[in-house]
Formats: structure tokens, C-alpha cells, sequence
């Protein structure tokens, strides 16, 4: 069976091998097979981490980690948005998925890759959080961008992704009037800069909307408005950056299966709240797949 999260040639391609997954994901390899087959037995195709615009009668279902959650959504955006509105109004059996995020952040192990980083102590109010370098010139508002240096002045510290090239570092410092000074080093750790920050401005794609919310930060996105709602975690980060309440709804969204979230050591018989998942999944492509006709 032909994984992609744990494959080691497709990991070392994206991502490389001074990089490598923090070893807290792989108790996600059996997740990862149980889906793939899943998506077989259902004649669905299947994808790691991706976006795209299918129509409501989706073909492909999309998978990737969250926080260190294993999510599920089809490459139909406003399909993935319904699944959290609809598990959002569910009555699932709640289950502690806020204690278990938190429970990494506070012990250190939070990040996603695993190598060493650099010390950054200064001081500041703001912290922008920007997404790597397949994104970061055409899913970022440079205006916003701009407002925030407006807005914050030398209070505000930028923290580049650890995928991204300095030259285009470089070149959005041109762009936006920043200097040296506004950004922290790339290979600094995001999550003890999350400390340190009352506001922080990050993305529809990053999992630091939902650290942020649970550490009683206020968030605000720096997406581009366009291109916003087809990125790869927006269909959760949306309600978070909207909702005034969204940290007392994280624990009733994650603990039903509509949501396509899930992990071995919070739900004990995750195996059945996945198969639930495709059967609610797939009954939504079947309701919807007529409602709207190319020509």
C-alpha cells in the first residue's frame, strides 16, 4: 500500500531530510493505512496535504495532520466547510482534543519537524506568522502586510516559515518596508514566540490558529480574501478566526465524526469514527451532486 505521509522519498522532496517528522505523527501510520483503504473499498481517490476546487460531486478526498490531528476534508471547499458547520450542530460524546493539543505545545512538541533551532528573545506585541515558500507570494495579503507594520511599528516580529527561501525573504522585506529588525530568525521555534504575543496574524493554512485560540490569543488573518477559502486548513481556521467563542467549540467540532478529525489516543474506537465519517461524507455528495451543472 502506497502511503504518502510516512513515504520517505515523497517526505524528503517536500520537505528534506535535515527535517525530519516529528516522531509524536507516527502513531498516524495505521490512521494513514486505515484511510487509504477506506478511500479503496469506496472507490475514492485519495491525496496528502493539497488543495483544489473539485465540483460537489467530488471524486478525491484529501488528508493530512492538524496540530498533530489527523484530518480528513474532499477537494470540495464548501463541502469541507459544511462538514465542520454540520458537526458543529451534532451532538457527539465529548471528548478532550483541546487538552491533548495543548498538552504538545506546553511540553515543547508542538512542531511538525524535528531539527535544531535557533534562540530569539526579543521582545514585542505582534507576531505574523507566514506560510512557506510554495505560498507565501500569492496566498498573502502584502497589504495587510503593510497595515500591520502601520499599526504595530517596531512592536511586531515576522516569522518566516522554515521552508523558505531568503532571497524571497529578501524581497518581501522590499515589498512591505520591513527591516531586519521585524523578522526573527527562520529557524527559530514558532510555538515560544506564540508566549510572547498578545495579537498574532497568521493564515488560513497554519496550524497556529488553533494553538493561538487556545492560548487566548486574539487572531487575524493575512490571507490573501481570494484565496482564503480553498486552503488547506481553512475550512477549520474560518470559524476559528470568526468565532468569538471558538475555543469552548473546539472539543464539540473535533469530537464528531462530521468533522474528520481524529486520533488514536482521544477517540477510542477511532477506527469506527472514520468509517462514520465517509458514510456522512459521501451521503452529502450524494444529496448535492446535482445542485449545480457545468455547461
Amino acid at each position: 500500500m502506497m502511503t504518502k505521509m510516512f513515504n520517505p522519498q515523497d517526505y524528503d522532496k517536500h520537505v528534506g531530510s535535515d527535517k525530519p517528522l516529528n516522531k509524536r505523527l507516527y502513531c498516524l501510520k495505521e490512521v494513514e493505512k486505515y484511510f487509504i483503504k477506506q478511500c479503496n473499498r469506496r472507490n475514492l481517490e485519495f491525496d496528502y496535504d493539497v488543495t483544489a476546487y473539485e465540483p460537489f460531486d467530488f471524486k478525491t478526498v484529501n488528508y493530512t495532520t492538524y496540530a498533530g490531528l489527523f484530518i480528513m476534508h474532499p477537494l470540495q471547499p464548501e463541502l469541507s466547510y459544511q462538514q465542520v458547520y454540520q458537526a458543529h450542530i451534532d451532538k457527539p460524546k465529548i471528548k478532550n482534543f483541546s487538552e491533548f493539543v495543548l498538552k504538545n505545545y506546553y511540553n515543547r512538541n508542538a512542531n511538525k519537524y524535528d531539527y535544531e533551532r535557533e534562540v530569539f528573545d526579543e521582545d514585542f506585541d505582534a507576531l505574523v506568522v507566514l506560510p512557506g515558500e510554495n505560498k507565501l507570494k500569492d496566498n498573502i495579503c502584502v497589504a495587510k502586510l503593510k497595515w500591520i507594520l502601520k499599526q504595530h511599528n517596531n512592536r511586531v516580529i515576522f516569522k518566516p516559515h522554515p521552508l523558505t527561501k531568503e532571497e524571497t525573504l529578501n524581497e518581501l522585506k522590499q515589498v512591505i518596508g520591513a527591516n531586519e529588525s521585524h523578522f526573527a530568525p527562520l529557524h527559530c521555534d514558532l510555538y515560544l514566540l506564540l508566549d510572547k504575543a498578545k495579537t498574532i496574524y497568521t493564515t488560513h493554512i497554519s496550524e497556529s490558529a488553533l494553538y493561538s485560540t487556545l492560548l487566548n490569543k486574539e487572531i487575524s488573518p493575512i490571507d490573501a480574501i481570494q484565496k482564503r477559502v480553498p486552503a488547506a486548513f481553512a475550512h477549520i481556521n474560518h470559524y476559528l478566526f470568526v468565532n468569538p467563542d471558538a475555543k469552548d467549540w473546539i472539543n464539540h467540532v473535533f469530537s464528531s465524526h462530521k468533522s474528520g478529525v481524529l486520533h488514536p489516543e482521544i477517540d477510542d474506537d477511532w477506527k469506527g469514527k472514520m468509517d462514520k465519517y465517509f458514510d456522512y461524507i459521501l451521503n452529502v455528495r450524494d444529496r448535492q451532486k446535482n445542485f449545480y451543472i457545468d455547461c
